[in-house]
């Protein structure tokens, strides 16, 4: 499939969703509009629930002197999250004997974190599943 200045986009109205397809557009829109979105008066984020807004005006739009830090013992990291504090707890203070390693089935790779075998099979295994842009 070749994008070029002819390609015609449909646009949702409601978000930046766009699609060369007319059907995928009606789609989204049953699904769009079957939700009630609470929007950021800052950006175009938009949450299904109020708690996914609170969360995010808090993580991406409180200013830094109003930020509750959370941080660790063992170095000067601190994060606006209790799971980014986490997640650097244990990429860089955790001996590699104490850590559950996620590993890959389908090679040698293994890594600290969940969602980074999760992208690594993505990216490295499932190629063929994805359409290129010529």
């Amino acid at each position: 499939m070749k994008h070029t200045s002819e390609t015609k986009w449909f646009s949702c109205d409601q978000c930046d969703f766009k699609t060369e397809q007319r059907d995928d557009l009606q789609k989204h829109l049953q699904h769009v509009r079957e939700i009630t979105w609470f929007r950021c008066e800052h950006c175009a984020f938009g949450a299904r629930y109020k708690a996914g807004l609170k969360f995010h005006m808090e993580s991406k739009h409180t200013p830094e002197e109003f930020v509750n830090w959370q941080k660790g013992d063992s170095c000067d990291f601190k994060a606006k999250e209790k799971h980014i504090l986490k997640r650097h707890m244990i990429s860089e203070h955790t001996s590699e004997e104490k850590i559950a390693w996620f590993t890959c089935d389908q090679c040698d790779y293994k890594t600290k974190q969940r969602d980074d075998l999760q992208n690594h099979l993505l990216f490295k295994h499932f190629k063929g599943l994805w359409y290129e842009c010529e």
